[in-house]
């Protein structure tokens, strides 16, 4: 078991989370409880993995990372979550195609719109990246 890889998979979901919460209130000085949620779980399972609950550390972290992995906007819905790093392309379908890369940190967008035309999907690369070693170090529990 690669017991650097996990500290820093937990110092990075630790910090994420907290900056997360922390970016969200000081720019909108609200909170909005789902966006607790989100970065609350990559707080927990970084704060587990650090404590060496690997188990239930490693499970929680690939739930976190599975839900950074792709955002969207269609018929008016918008999600998109990412604690900490965000690298990847999107496709942005509304009145033409466009297709670019982003790069950013700590990203939690979820609306609901009358702009139904809207059609987005992005893909981060981080957690796909992340999720990978993940399993590898989960095969290695058992």
């Amino acid at each position: 078991m690669n017991l650097k890889f996990i500290k820093i998979l937990g110092l990075y979901q630790l910090i994420a989370g907290a900056l997360g919460i922390l970016t969200f209130l000081f720019f909108l000085h609200t909170i909005d409880l789902l966006n607790v949620a989100l970065n609350g779980l990559s707080i927990y399972s970084g704060y587990l993995l650090l404590k060496k609950d690997f188990k239930k550390g490693l499970n929680l972290s690939i739930i976190n990372q599975f839900l950074q992995i792709i955002g969207v906007s269609l018929l008016g819905f918008t999600f998109k979550f990412v604690a900490g790093i965000c690298l990847g392309f999107y496709i942005d379908l509304t009145s033409d195609t466009i297709i670019g890369a982003s790069v950013n940190l700590n990203i939690w967008q979820m609306s609901f719109s009358s702009n139904t035309e809207q059609i987005r999907i992005s893909l981060n690369f981080i957690p796909v990246i992340l999720i990978n070693y993940i399993f590898r170090e989960k095969a290695k529990l058992t």
